[in-house]
């Protein structure tokens, strides 16, 4: 699926909705890191049918951005263990 054909409805009644402080990180800040709420990462374990540890080796999280506002984050195995999914 192309990102072009994504449609998020932000306001969404169903939609999960925190707020976290953002923190630097890396020699000089350069980094800044926030906090993904376990339930995100824990509702697409179960979408997957893997257990919490199986998921935490074969996922990395994938943030998308470019000219739309803000970002948007998909769970995906890397190419390696693609096939383990």
């Amino acid at each position: 699926m192309s990102l072009n054909q994504v449609i998020i409805s932000l306001d969404d009644p169903e939609m999960f909705v925190k707020s976290y402080k953002l923190r630097r990180t890396g020699a000089g800040g350069q980094t800044i890191e926030l906090t993904l709420p376990k339930e995100v990462f824990k509702r697409e374990v179960r979408r997957l049918g893997l257990s919490q540890d199986e998921a935490l080796k074969l996922l990395n999280a994938v943030w998308h951005y470019g000219p739309f506002r803000g970002i948007y984050l998909v769970f995906e195995a890397s190419e390696e263990d693609a096939n383990d999914i």
